[in-house]
């Protein structure tokens, strides 16, 4: 219960006969007040801080850390200010959820067995058009939080190094190096004068002691445990706390308790003045873990079995033979793969249960403490999910499954306002990168730097511009390949997504369109009947919306980018042929990438033939010559490597602006001569 500041007045007047009195008088009414509060500062702690939610499990002994984050965590607090208004502006909170796609919030389940998301569903703003622009976990959660496309945060893949990364550059360190660590949504809200919170999922590949700047609270969970999860809590940028939750501890009902707890701080500590919050949480499901834990809460175990897994002409896709090389060998799901979609389906929506139990306690949380009809409540994904469509699974891939992911804006003004709609829904095409701009343009405040654009006029009036007139287009990227089943592909790519076209520049030189209006699914590629104009035409619109800014013009290129990407646990030598291999990646065209290999042993060079004492540089075969993003490779016979298993490599990358240059060490993996190797699809 928010504390009160009671002042303290006699009912009978003393007369003052002499100054002593008088002072001491003064005296012993400054000592009061001074007491008083002494103990509304320690009832403040405590109501905090005493409770089993913050601490998560018992602790048997104090150790340095822990005594050092609890004794300053009102360290940094304004001291208050009983003359300053209340802070009018909406508490703005935003739920992003783990591998959700639109398909997993269709109205038939929400209204069966999420009965919360279903109301604000049913009762807000439901975006149809909302894409991400980097469909992969890591860099999609960094695009949203830096409100920036992935080439330009830099962070294109999870992790540096994955065997999946094509040789780019993930996670936090990416950040940190460019100096832009800072700049993102929760320091912006913070300078526009909110309170920011943070729970959950926050970004890949963070330091043991990283404390968040830009969150005054903040607790985020590592790995992708739902039971015994390893978190790490920092306050006002410095304390921390790392701890692990317990066995039968479950993963949301966790975070659930900790955003309560917050949001109750919260009030405590802004009781004299109200302040407005920024809350970002992000939960971990429906996304599967690899620990093999159950990503459902016992209690909900079995509950979402009548779910049904919404049928759809892409699901086990009939022809595949005009899609991209490297997808026209998938093989049909078969009974097995189709029976196990539909119990992932399942799965996925039970795990959404202890979500949608959360949204409601963060609602009646709300209403308890007065602040229900001042919020709105943002609800998306960090992308979708392929269960079987286009016989694959998973994400990163340009299609609508993959791309396309909820956004539901609800608030009480908002309800009411839809209250009379038919179908509270929007048509406008949106992404995650526009959440940033609008929860400023809601504040108050512009939005620092952005590749996005406000949509909070939409909130207001949705039909006060039309589809057509809010945005042409939007760019969508991945740099990652895709491990589908026992195959591992090449899905590098840069596309245009407008309101009702999709176009996709493939890096290993292929091309796809389809007209959305006839074919919603994308199930024929339809380049081929596009005459050359519409083709040109559609080069040089990626190409503008690489450079964009948020409002449309071209703003300063990016630095282009020439990877060096060592083999995989996949790409076992099976064959005479040792393939080195990367990306090259530029705004406008790559004209060329020369290598410089040297035997480790010898200190030689390879000019193509032979060895030599003198550095040359070999050309090595683009697959995209003159496009944004390409895959280079050069190719030598197993004999060539004279021995050894290793080889260093200059990637030197060349485009109208220069030379791009990367170095890095390869090794040709071979399969051990006592295992059977699983046959591998040949990578494009």
């Amino acid at each position: 219960m928010p504390l009160r500041v009671h002042s303290f007045t006699s009912t009978k007047a003393t007369p003052i006969n002499d100054a002593s009195q008088n002072g001491q008088s003064r005296r012993r009414a400054v000592s009061f007040c001074l007491i008083s509060l002494l103990l509304t500062a320690l009832s403040v702690v405590a109501l905090r801080y005493s409770s089993d939610s913050f601490w998560n499990e018992p602790i048997a002994q104090t150790d340095p850390l822990q005594t050092e984050f609890a004794s300053g965590v009102l360290e940094s607090e304004p001291a208050p200010d009983l003359d300053l208004p209340d802070d009018e502006r909406p508490n703005i909170v935003l739920i992003n959820l783990d591998d959700a796609e639109r398909e997993l919030l269709a109205d038939p389940v929400l209204q069966k067995f999420l009965p919360n998301i279903h109301h604000l569903a049913s009762n807000g703003l439901n975006f149809n058009n909302c894409h991400v622009t980097t469909p992969l976990c890591g860099p999609s959660r960094t695009c949203l939080l830096y409100s920036q496309h992935a080439h330009r945060t830099g962070v294109r893949s999870n992790l540096s190094g994955g065997p999946l990364s094509n040789g780019y550059a993930g996670g936090y360190q990416v950040l940190a190096k460019a100096g832009v660590a800072r700049q993102h949504i929760g320091t912006w809200m913070q300078s526009a004068g909110y309170r920011t919170l943070a729970v959950g999922k926050y970004l890949h590949d963070l330091p043991e002691s990283f404390a968040a700047p830009g969150w005054d609270e903040i607790l985020m969970a590592r790995g992708d445990r739902y039971f015994e999860t390893y978190y790490t809590r920092a306050r006002n940028g410095n304390e921390k706390l790392q701890f692990t939750a317990g066995k039968e501890d479950f993963r949301t009902d966790h975070e659930s308790d900790e955003m309560e707890s917050m949001l109750e701080l919260h009030k405590t500590l802004t009781f004299n003045r109200r302040q407005p919050f920024f809350f970002y949480l992000a939960p971990m499901a429906p996304h599967e873990p690899t620990s093999g834990q159950s990503m459902i809460a016992p209690r909900h175990e079995g509950l979402a079995a009548a779910a049904s897994l919404p049928w759809a002409e892409s699901f086990d896709e009939d022809d595949m033979s005009d899609k991209p090389q490297h997808f026209q060998a998938l093989k049909a799901l078969g009974r097995f793969r189709m029976v196990k979609f539909k119990r992932t389906f399942r799965r996925r929506v039970e795990a959404l249960m202890s979500v949608d139990e959360q949204i409601g306690k963060l609602r009646s949380r709300l209403e308890a403490e007065g602040e229900l009809d001042s919020t709105m409540i943002f609800l998306t994904s960090d992308h979708g999910y392929l269960l079987g469509h286009h016989r694959m699974e998973g994400k990163q891939v340009p299609y609508s499954r993959s791309t396309n992911v909820p956004l539901i804006v609800w608030s009480t003004a908002i309800e009411k306002r839809t209250s009379s709609m038919a179908v509270p829904s929007v048509e406008h095409l949106v992404s995650h990168l526009d959440l940033a701009p609008t929860f400023l343009d809601l504040a108050g405040a512009a939005c620092p730097r952005s590749d996005g654009k406000s949509f909070a006029v939409l909130l207001e009036t949705p039909d006060a511009i039309t589809p057509d007139d809010w945005r042409e287009d939007l760019l969508i990227q991945n740099f990652e390949r895709k491990r589908v089943f026992d195959d591992v592909c090449q899905c590098a790519y840069a596309a245009l997504r407008t309101t009702d076209e999709l176009y996709v520049h493939w890096a290993n030189g292929q091309r796809e369109y389809y007209d959305l209006r006839r074919d919603p699914h994308q199930l024929d590629n339809a380049w081929a009947e596009l005459e050359r104009e519409q083709r040109q035409s559609f080069e040089r619109r990626l190409r503008t919306a690489r450079v964009a800014t948020s409002n449309g013009t071209a703003g300063r290129p990016t630095q282009s980018v020439v990877t060096l990407a060592n083999p995989s646990k996949w790409e076992l030598m099976l064959g005479a042929d040792f393939t080195i291999s990367g990306m090259a990646e530029d705004d406008r065209a790559v004209d060329a990438v020369r290598l410089s290999i040297q035997h480790p042993t010898t200190k030689k060079f390879w000019n193509g033939k032979a060895w030599q004492s003198e550095e040359i540089q070999v050309d090595a075969e683009l697959a995209n010559r003159g496009g944004i993003i390409s895959v280079w490779c050069y190719v030598l016979k197993k004999s060539h490597l004279d021995g050894s298993r290793f080889l260093n490599v200059i990637v030197r990358a060349t485009n109208k602006r220069g030379v791009t240059v990367s170095t890095g060490l390869v090794e040709a993996k071979y399969p051990p001569s006592t295992v059977a190797v699983k046959r591998l699809s040949e990578i494009k």
